[in-house]
C-alpha cells in the first residue's frame, strides 16, 4: 500500500540507537518508495519520501549509524539523511561510476550496515565482481573486497 503504515514490499528495517524504527518500504507500482519511522512500541512517526526530501528509485535497504544519521540504498546510490529524514549531501552521492580498482560499475546495491565508527558497509551485487565496499562517514571508499564465485572471499 501507499498510506501510512502500509508495507506492500518492506525492503529493510533499522533500530537506532534511541529506539526509533525506521522500514524501507518499495513500491515500484506506484512509486511510493519511502522511509517510514515508528517507535519502539511501533507508534507511528512519519514517512520520507519524494515530498520531503528526495526521490527513492527502487528503494532496497536502510541502516542507522551510531550518531543518528539514516543511510538508505536504492539502485545505485547509497544517501544520507539526517534522523528528520532531511538529505545530506553526501560525497560521492552514493556510488562511483566506474571503480578505479576493478573497472567495473558500482550499481546495485542489496545491503547496507553502519559500523560503530560511523563508517558504512554497501554490498554492491551488480554483475562480477560482486563486492562490499567500506566507506567513511564522509562517503569516500575506503576499501572493498569479495568477488563472485562459491569459495571463500
Amino acid at each position: 500500500g501507499s498510506g501510512d503504515g502500509e508495507f506492500s514490499i518492506p525492503a529493510g528495517i533499522a533500530v537506532a540507537a534511541d529506539g526509533n524504527v525506521y522500514v524501507a518500504v518499495a513500491n515500484e507500482d506506484t512509486g511510493s518508495d519511502r522511509i517510514e519511522q515508528y517507535t519502539s512500541e511501533g507508534v507511528y512517526v512519519g514517512r520520507w519520501d519524494c515530498t520531503k526530501s528526495y526521490i527513492f528509485q527502487a528503494l532496497r535497504c536502510v541502516t542507522v549509524s551510531p550518531d543518528g544519521s539514516v543511510y538508505t540504498a536504492d539502485n545505485e546510490r547509497i544517501e544520507k539523511f539526517d534522523r528528520n529524514g532531511f538529505f545530506e549531501p553526501w560525497y560521492p552521492y552514493g556510488y562511483d561510476p566506474i571503480n578505479e580498482k576493478t573497472g567495473h560499475p558500482t550499481r546495485v546495491f542489496i545491503g547496507l550496515a553502519a559500523g560503530p565508527d560511523g563508517s558504512v558497509y554497501g554490498y554492491d551485487a551488480f554483475g562480477s565482481p560482486w563486492k562490499v565496499q567500506k566507506y567513511t562517514s564522509e562517503g569516500v571508499i575506503v576499501s572493498q573486497w569479495g568477488r563472485h564465485g562459491k569459495g571463500d572471499g
